[in-house]
């Protein structure tokens, strides 16, 4: 089941977007400042590409990962429009990013077989996963010092839920897809929860949510996952099968 052999196209666009990442998050270029910002709104769009190019999104585990891409490229370009927007523009941003993360978990569901799952065998780790999360998601709230009336709680506490269901997703690939894949996945959605988490800590409607210290974060957990999601596609196209999910099944 390795995936070694299969050639991946566009790697231009992997350092492109490693560059950009970097001038985005990491270089601070007190001179011409707007590069940084560019360097962000560019970053996603090679990510785009880099999908397009291996992938030819026919099926559901692409087609959700290319909507949620789509989402949170929109999210980046979107920080344009803040001088026009302002405070409404970080509602506007959780609201597309909730939404895109759905379409990840989503696109991990389309690859597992329910039934075999381990929560439809184990039911009652899938209540304790979900109870610990919703427990994380309150002490976040708690240390944020949120009021009860501030209206940027409701749309964290769902992004936090949304970030829960991913999570919860990728637990349940164990001994559904091949390791390596499962790996590059836990990976990627660590990145985005760090990411998320620090959000919830920090976040007010006068920020910038990519510009963040920890916003690196982000960037690599999209990285990971859409290079591990390339892998996966392109290890369906090479075996040809009836069903992804066939495809990406980890050999006993």
């Amino acid at each position: 089941m390795s995936s070694q052999n299969i050639a991946v196209k566009g790697m231009y666009c992997i350092a492109t977007y490693i560059c950009l990442i970097l001038l985005g998050t990491l270089v601070d270029i007190e001179a011409m400042p707007w590069i940084s910002s560019v360097a962000r709104w560019a970053s996603l769009p090679m990510l785009i590409l880099f999908f397009y190019l291996n992938t030819a999104i026919d099926t559901k585990f692409e087609k959700q990962i290319f909507f949620g891409l789509i989402l949170f490229t929109i999210c980046s370009l979107l920080e344009m429009a803040k001088p026009v927007l302002g405070s409404y523009l970080v509602y506007i941003l959780i609201a597309l990013m909730i939404i895109a993360y759905f379409s990840y978990a989503r696109a991990l569901i389309a690859i597992t077989s329910i039934s075999s799952t381990l929560f439809f065998q184990k039911k009652w780790l899938a209540g304790a996963i979900f109870f610990v999360g919703l427990i994380g998601v309150y002490f976040i709230f708690m240390a944020s010092h949120f009021s009860l009336t501030n209206p940027i709680l409701v749309p964290l506490m769902c992004l936090g839920l949304t970030s829960l269901f991913l999570l919860m997703a990728g637990i349940n690939l164990i001994n559904q897809i091949d390791g390596s894949i499962l790996t590059g996945i836990w990976v990627s959605i660590t990145f985005l929860l760090v990411y998320n988490c620090y959000l919830g800590l920090k976040i007010n409607p006068n920020i910038s949510i990519f510009e963040v210290p920890l916003a690196i974060a982000y960037y690599l957990g999209q990285l990971v996952f859409v290079w591990t999601a390339v892998r996966a596609s392109l290890h369906f196209k090479k075996y040809d099968h009836s069903s992804i999910s066939d495809v990406l099944k980890k050999k006993a």
